[in-house]
Parts: C-alpha cells; structure tokens; sequence
C-alpha cells in the first residue's frame, strides 16, 4: 500500500486503534520473527482485539516483507506501538492508521485494482485472529457500484462518521428508522450487517459511546 517500508511518521495520525505495519522479513534493525510470534500472546493478553498478517514473499524485485493489520483494544500511540514490538523508536518503520480496512484486506492478497499486476496470494496465505471476521470484511468489499443498495450504503457510512458527538445505538438506529424501513432493513441484512456495525462500535470506541 505504501511506496516503501520505512516512511516519515505524520504526527496528526500517531494514535489510535486500528494500525497497518509493513516489516522486512529479514533486518537487524528489530526482530521481525519475534513480534510475528508476539501477536498470539499480545491477543491473550487482550491488549490486542485483532491482529491479521500476510507474507509477501513471491513479489518480483522485492524483498519478503509483511503486510500487518494489528487492532488494539484503546486508543494507543505510535511509538508506544513500536515499544511494545520491540522496534527501536529512532527507526522510521512504517505503521500508519488504516483509512479502509476492508480496502486494505484487499491488498493483502493483491485484490485491489491498482495490485492486479502483482502476484496474487489467496486468503489461506492470510494469518489471523478471527479468521471469519477477516472473510467478512473481505468479501464485502466485492461489492461495486452497481448494486443497488450501495448509495444507501454509502448514506449510512457517511453518517456514522458524522456521529462524533453523542454516537449512541439509539440515535444511530433512530437515525435508520427516520430515513424509512429500507435502510433500516438494508442495516439488518446479514449481507451488510456486520460491516456496518463494525464500523459503529469502532466509531463508539473512538469517540465514547454515550448510552
């Protein structure tokens, strides 16, 4: 997803819950098979909701590297991320907010359009904590424009992203239940489902969910 592994940090996105990380497979700069091996650990530890990692290892002219997606469990810095891999904090490493995950989910496995051209991993290369959540929001984003619920789709997740001040199930349920029964139901499909209230309770935590 990024030009290289090793990029500038940008301050104004250092903290957060949900991170993506690109590490080399082989360096002496941190122990890249020892944070791998960390994340199982981390998760009992419930420091980590959910962790997800890939090996690239078949790319022409690149070198293996890991493509991570790791969920914390509270909002969490950059450079506390790295103390707690064991990545030196002087070392540029990339580790960036996602801004799509199910985009991101994508690019794992060369899914996105502009990694067609790549070689393309299958999802049984995919390493991960819930595996059934990563298919979830994986195959979700199969969906294109030419469905017809996706502009309704499209309404509720700009509205969920508006819901920052009191962002409570009951306003964003009445919210469903104002704009009419259709997306209500779109909301309560199984097909769509699980997107959207993933993408609700990651808001809630983020902002502080008022009941």
């Amino acid at each position: 997803m990024s030009q290289s592994i090793c990029s500038t940090e940008n301050q104004s996105s250092d903290r957060g819950i949900w991170f993506e990380l690109e590490l080399w497979k082989d360096t002496t700069t941190y122990d890249t098979e020892y944070i791998i091996n960390s994340f199982p650990l981390l998760y009992n530890q419930r420091k980590l909701k959910e962790y997800f990692y890939i090996l690239h290892d078949k790319d022409n002219q690149e070198h293996p590297h890991y493509h991570i997606v790791l969920a914390f469990t509270q909002q969490i810095w950059k450079h506390q991320i790295k103390k707690l891999l064991g990545i030196p904090l002087e070392h540029k490493c990339h580790i960036e907010k996602v801004t799509d995950r199910n985009a991101f989910f994508l690019y794992m496995t060369h899914q996105t359009t502009d990694s067609k051209h790549k070689y393309q991993y299958s999802t049984d290369d995919v390493f991960a904590s819930n595996m059934e959540y990563f298919l979830n929001a994986y195959n979700y984003i199969k969906i294109t424009t030419d469905d017809e619920s996706y502009q309704m789709l499209e309404e509720i997740e700009d509205y969920l992203g508006t819901m920052t001040i009191n962002p409570s199930y009951y306003n964003f349920t009445k919210w469903l239940r104002a704009k009419g029964p259709v997306y209500y139901n779109l909301y309560l499909n199984k097909k769509y489902y699980f997107h959207l209230n993933t993408l609700y309770k990651d808001m809630a935590l983020t902002h502080g969910r008022k009941k």
